[in-house]
C-alpha cells in the first residue's frame, strides 16, 4: 500500500500480511527516518479487551535481501494490559 503525503506515517510504502482470521500478522516497510532500513514487523498474541482484539506482542526484525526476516529481533513490545474508559 502506498500512503499519500497527506497521511503522516513512518513509511509511505508498506506491505500488510493478514492471517485467515483477518488479523494482521506481519507488516513490511523501510524505515524512512532511519536511512530506509528494511524491516519485518510481526504482531501476534492477540488478546480481546472489551470486544476488541489487540495484538499484545510486537517484534521488529531487519529484512534480508530475499525479504525473509533476520533471526534476531531488534525491537520488542509486550502489552500486559489495556485500560478502557
Amino acid at each position: 500500500m502506498n500512503f499519500p503525503p497527506t497521511i503522516v506515517t513512518h513509511s509511505a510504502q508498506q506491505t500488510f500480511y493478514f492471517g485467515d482470521d483477518g488479523l494482521l500478522r506481519r507488516l513490511d516497510y523501510n524505515v524512512d527516518v532511519n536511512v530506509g532500513v528494511a524491516v519485518a514487523h510481526y504482531v501476534g498474541a492477540y488478546t480481546e479487551f472489551d470486544g476488541i482484539k489487540v495484538p499484545t506482542r510486537r517484534r521488529v526484525h531487519r529484512r534480508n535481501p530475499d525479504n525473509s526476516a533476520s533471526g534476531n529481533w531488534s525491537i520488542g513490545v509486550d502489552i500486559e494490559g489495556v485500560w478502557t474508559v
